[in-house]
């Protein structure tokens, strides 16, 4: 696309979402209006994942100011992070736009936040993509809790931290560029980063739930965290490599300090240490197997391609319907 024409192109904001009618119905009033006030262009396009539950009748009623609103139907629950991807793929092949705004539909990613989004992407000379960093949260000490263990997990096992999550914006150049990331199916905020397309990240206030409750249990927290981890899945490969070859190292170094100290008779070498080191070597060494194994794995697949969202999400795609504006 032109960059004259990119300018003169409405912000798309991108919301997946899950059975999430009732939020939606006092989110798009409030986001209307808050983008209407900073006299911003825009319009919204629901991912619908697959709601088990129908639109409700009264849903379009509700949706009061100018802002356009389109729903993107997708054949099968694909889940959030998969979701943002069919539909920045979606956006790039269909909708003109200057930037795409992605956040959930749940409320807990602001109208006000979505303006500060736009405003530091028109300011910024760079384009880069902008994510939300979380100034202020709302969740209990049990889930920060889990999350302070995740970041450590995910420093440890990919050499960075992220703190950010989806509500961000897209400059145009880089939503063509996603749809060729194949591990946006994975997880959107880390292929951003690891496919090195610039980046930075704001301080924003996350806010409460609008209606319902969070359908994101246990479970689905752990495996949201994996997948942002798998992104990185042949630096993590090759880190556990490399620190099982050196723990293997230690341990024989160790084993044979003490098997030598035992022969001197020296008190601080008893001989089931050095057995223990010895089982802990043995232990060590089918781990770096494992490890290696792993590392030509996942190298090997990176000479293939997957899921590319600007190939492939057409054949998630049930339709799209304009239902307002």
């Amino acid at each position: 696309m032109a960059e004259h024409e990119t300018k003169n192109a409405p912000i798309v904001v991108c919301m997946p979402a899950f059975n999430e009618w009732a939020s939606l119905a006092l989110l798009i009033p409030d986001l209307s209006a808050a983008l209407s006030a900073a006299g911003i262009s825009a319009r919204v396009l629901i991912v619908d994942d697959a709601s088990t539950e129908p639109m409700p009748p009264d849903f379009l009623a509700g949706l009061v100011g100018p802002l356009p609103v389109d729903v993107l139907r997708l054949r099968r629950n694909l889940g959030h992070q998969r979701a943002i991807a069919i539909g920045l793929a979606y956006i790039a092949e269909h909708l003109p736009c200057e930037a795409v705004v992605v956040m959930d539909a749940d409320g807990e990613d602001p109208p006000a936040g979505a303006v500060a989004l736009v405003r530091a992407f028109r300011d910024d000379p760079h384009a880069d993509v902008i994510f939300a960093r979380r100034r202020r949260r709302v969740e209990g000490p049990l889930f920060r809790g889990f999350y302070a263990i995740y970041k450590a997990m995910h420093r440890i096992l990919v050499g960075r931290t992220i703190e950010v999550g989806n509500f961000s914006i897209v400059p145009r150049a880089h939503v063509e560029r996603l749809g060729a990331v194949m591990e946006t199916w994975n997880h959107y905020a880390a292929s951003v980063y690891h496919a090195r397309i610039p980046n930075r990240s704001i301080p924003l206030d996350r806010a409460r739930r609008l209606a319902g409750h969070s359908r994101m249990n246990f479970v689905a927290l752990v495996m949201h965290g994996l997948c942002a981890i798998s992104v990185y899945g042949d630096i993590v490969a090759v880190r556990l490599l490399v620190s099982t070859a050196a723990l293997l190292g230690l341990s024989l170094a160790a084993a044979a300090a003490l098997v030598a100290g035992h022969a001197l008779d020296q008190a601080w070498a008893p001989l089931w240490a050095a057995a223990a080191a010895g089982l802990a070597a043995v232990a060590l060494l089918q781990m770096l197997y494992l490890a290696g194994f792993a590392s030509f794995l996942v190298l090997q697949n990176r000479s293939g391609t997957g899921f590319l969202p600007r190939r492939d999400y057409v054949h998630f795609v049930e339709g799209c319907v304009h239902v307002r504006g």
